[in-house]
């Protein structure tokens, strides 16, 4: 007799059934007893004890296939699912998992087991192992901080096994990989005070891992009961940050303590190589929150827009914003920690406070350009989809993008940075930090919406010209950046050394506009080579054309986007009267000096790789390569300069006129003395194009009134300071094992 999904077996007095769930998995009902089918494959069973006793009788033989449980008032008793031993302050954990449900099971010996189920947990000296939840623990600290213990190690020692494919495990890596994300779910649904130290302590202990582990935390925020845009995002911001900081500190503290052994090893060379090792996994964990976080606030803000206020254009800036900071903050905490770790004790012994400093910027672009890249591509894939798509249409659907990216970038790392430098820290310092940062984050985040933007073009077969996206987007992201990345770094500086906003806000509109301006236009220009094709000598000279062609329209985007963002940021956090004319006059020689320095860099440099890529090409030495370089670098900085230098000034001007207006209205505006606005902006661009040779003039442009914000900036919401996620010790080590009988 068949049995089949849901049929119900009940037995009488004197009466017992052999039930076979499938091969290998036999169950006796005992007399008395009720039991419904709740589960039912080809290698798979759960029945549910309704009454009465069950005795299960499994094949060691097929041990590694089955999955089989049975349920009752108290949970769900499951032949054993997979297997892993870990080991934490010497204490030895076993971490069994059970696919069917999700239900996660650690045992030590001398310490209570904790089994987590979704939205439960129990532990057996509680209540006899009863279910209940993690809130109803908090008067129970001990068995709570077991809970939370028990659910890092799980995470953990699954992370490890997943990024070791060709490890001595049993258990296989596609497994584990499966299972990892099952039980980070699980433990966001059971044990919500544990998401951060699973999260930080498995991506430390597992870089590779930690996309997976913050996309499983995101999704399972998203598809929670009762969740919504605001918890969705709250959780991102939370285990993004700590995902971003175990990885990038496991990923930096072997290249340190490398780097530190060496013989002429110096402070520099460590911290150096270990930013450099962290910056892959900060941008995969940006990337892969962006696009998670993003996908989920899309779900929640639509079904809750008619009633919540909040757009869904809005609730994706934030989200994009939130994770931007969070792995900004994160990493820069994560790295500035395997520094100080690995020099500790050494000659070359390095501060928490100057490996801070010496890390922030590099981790702030990979975090800028990772966020960018994940939340550009869920929009520009779209826009490239949708009928009559154009170059123009889809670069604008970048641009809120790569404006919250760098803004959430710009200001997690200038947060980090300046609160190690400390409440005394001086203005010199203050500014160091915040041209660093939102220079880092600008051009980060200007690439990686670029580059998303010309794979969507790509996507479409010919139908838009990839030259042609990237030219329009390397326009659109440079000012998006720019005005994020100034007004994220002035924000911050808001926060954190109040005292000195008017110099954050000129400090971050040269740092955002010269970043933005060379990210955009090198994003551009390469795009422009491959798309042309042919030879590496073509290639380069196609680059080389492209990137002289956009310079001057990127450089007056950059500056118009940066003088906008730091003026209204400075405004908007309190500088008004008098005041307010001498932040404008600042930030207007600064942002067009910077927009005219980094596009005329970015398209001499471009000229110098294309004309030693064509030196080579034609069998000429080296040294002849390298001084034809030169030589081309010069020619296309003084062919440019000029006309960057121009352009840079009537946006600077612009922008400056207009972030006043947007924080203050059209009087704050009206009040200020535009021809000094455009004397200062003409003095800055000209210094700005020094970078080519001979004297470059620049004349005053012609102020314009402001009226409404520029069409492809949009002004996100100010992003909430973020708060350090301080990890457990990260250090889990994973013993081989594999499946339980």
């Amino acid at each position: 007799m068949a049995v089949l999904l849901n049929d119900e077996i009940v037995t009488g007095a004197g009466v017992e059934v052999y039930v076979q769930a499938y091969v290998g998995a036999v169950a006796t009902i005992k007399q008395n007893s009720r039991v419904v089918v709740s589960a039912l494959a080809a290698s798979l069973a759960e029945l549910d004890l309704r009454a009465g006793n069950i005795v299960s009788q499994l094949d060691p033989a097929k041990r590694a296939t089955h999955n089989y449980g049975v349920r009752t008032p108290k949970g769900v008793a499951a032949a054993r699912g997979t297997v892993y031993t870990v080991t934490v302050d010497s204490v030895t954990f076993t971490v069994t998992t059970f696919p069917l449900t999700g239900q996660v099971q650690i045992s030590a010996p001398n310490q209570p087991l904790v089994t987590l189920s979704q939205g439960t947990v129990s532990v057996s000296t509680v209540n006899n192992g009863a279910p209940t939840t993690a809130a109803a623990l908090v008067g129970n600290p001990v068995a709570l901080a077991a809970v939370n213990q028990a659910a890092t190690v799980a995470v953990a020692s699954i992370a490890v096994v997943a990024s070791n494919p060709g490890g001595a495990f049993t258990a296989s890596a596609p497994t584990a990989s499966a299972e990892l994300a099952t039980t980070m779910a699980t433990v966001v649904t059971s044990a919500p005070g544990a998401v951060a130290t699973a999260a930080a302590s498995a991506s430390a202990a597992a870089p590779s891992q930690a996309a997976a582990v913050v996309t499983a935390a995101v999704n399972a925020a998203a598809t929670a009961t009762g969740g919504t845009t605001a918890t969705v995002t709250a959780l991102a911001q939370q285990v993004t940050q700590a995902a971003a900081q175990g990885a990038a500190q496991g990923a930096a503290q072997q290249a340190a303590t490398a780097a530190a052994a060496a013989p002429t090893a110096t402070a520099a060379t460590v911290a150096a190589a270990a930013a450099t090792a962290a910056q892959a996994v900060t941008q995969q964990v940006a990337s892969a929150s962006a696009q998670a976080t993003v996908a989920a606030v899309t779900t929640t803000a639509t079904a809750a827009a008619a009633t919540s206020g909040v757009t869904v254009a809005q609730a994706v800036q934030q989200a994009t914003a939130t994770v931007a900071a969070a792995s900004s903050a994160g990493a820069t905490q994560g790295v500035a920690q395997a520094v100080v770790t690995s020099t500790a004790g050494k000659a070359i012994a390095v501060t928490a406070n100057a490996a801070t400093q010496a890390v922030g910027a590099t981790v702030a672009s990979a975090a800028a350009s990772g966020a960018a890249t994940g939340a550009a591509t869920a929009a520009t894939t779209v826009a490239a989809a949708a009928p009559g798509a154009t170059a123009t249409t889809i670069a604008a659907a970048a641009t809120v993008a790569a404006q919250a990216a760098s803004q959430g970038a710009a200001q997690g790392a200038t947060q980090v940075m300046t609160t190690a430098a400390g409440p005394n820290a001086n203005p010199n310092q203050i500014a160091a930090i915040v041209t660093a940062a939102s220079s880092a984050a600008a051009s980060g985040a200007a690439q990686g919406a670029t580059q998303a933007v010309t794979t969507a073009a790509q996507g479409t077969g010919g139908t838009v010209s990839v030259t042609a996206a990237a030219t329009a987007a390397a326009t659109t992201t440079a000012q998006a950046a720019a005005s994020g990345a100034s007004q994220g770094a002035t924000q911050a500086v808001a926060v954190t050394n109040p005292g000195q906003v008017s110099n954050a806000a000129s400090a971050a509109a040269q740092g955002a506009s010269a970043g933005a301006a060379q990210g955009a236009t090198q994003a551009a220009a390469t795009a422009a080579g491959t798309a042309a094709g042919g030879s590496a000598a073509n290639q380069a000279s196609a680059a080389a054309a492209a990137a002289q062609t956009i310079a001057a329209t990127v450089a007056t985007s950059a500056s118009t986007g940066a003088a906008t963002g730091a003026t209204q940021a400075a405004v908007a956090s309190g500088v008004t009267g008098n005041a307010v004319q001498g932040v404008a006059n600042s930030v207007a020689q600064a942002s067009a000096a910077g927009a005219a320095q980094g596009a005329t860099a970015a398209a001499s440099t471009t000229a110098s790789t294309a004309a030693s890529t064509a030196a080579i090409a034609a069998g000429q030495g080296a040294t002849q390569a390298a001084a034809a370089g030169a030589a081309a670098s010069q020619a296309a900085a003084g062919t440019v300069a000029q006309t960057v230098a121009n352009s840079a000034a009537t946006g600077a001007t612009q922008g400056t006129l207009q972030g006043a207006a947007n924080a203050g209205g059209t009087a704050v505006a009206n009040a200020i003395n535009t021809t000094a606005i455009s004397n200062t902006a003409a003095q800055g661009a000209g210094q700005g194009a020094s970078v080519a040779p001979g004297q470059v003039t620049v004349t005053a442009p012609v102020a314009v009134t402001p009226t409404t914000p520029p069409p492809t900036v949009v002004t996100p919401p100010p992003t909430t300071p973020v708060t350090p996620v301080t990890p457990i010790d990260p250090s889990i080590n994973v013993s081989p094992a594999g499946r339980g009988p």
